[in-house]
């Protein structure tokens, strides 16, 4: 049990960067990173029903995209607009504030026509 706790806690550590989970339920709250960290950002969405999150205005000083997609790709049997997991992966690149941004819209229908807004303040220390 102690060492599952350790992994859960303190592996990110352990292994060097440290990374950080930001989920729907951060929207408008800061949260804090250290430089060279991994910052996940996991939002749902209604991937088959033509919605996606997107990241207006990456502050690239501060941040670089690593990875990004989805995950719980919906089957052929499942219905229409069923939900996927949005993921992107980004390090945090050096000290200071910046805030990030994401949209949940149709791309044809452009972002004013959004469904939800996430943001998150960051500070990198």
């Amino acid at each position: 049990m102690l060492l599952g706790l350790w992994f859960v806690l303190g592996a990110s550590h352990a292994f060097g960067a440290e990374m950080v989970i930001a989920t729907q339920a951060d929207n408008g709250r800061e949260i804090r990173i250290a430089a060279g960290g991994r910052l996940q950002i996991e939002l749902p969405q209604a991937g088959s029903a033509g919605y996606t999150w997107e990241i207006q205005e990456l502050d690239r000083e501060h941040f670089e995209v690593l990875e990004a997609g989805t995950t719980g790709r919906p089957g052929p049997q499942d219905i229409v607009g069923a939900p996927v997991t949005a993921r992107w992966s980004l390090l945090a690149k050096k000290a200071g504030s910046a805030q990030l941004w994401l949209f949940h819209y149709r791309p044809w229908e452009g972002k004013a026509s959004a469904l939800e807004t996430f943001v998150l303040k960051v500070e990198i220390y």
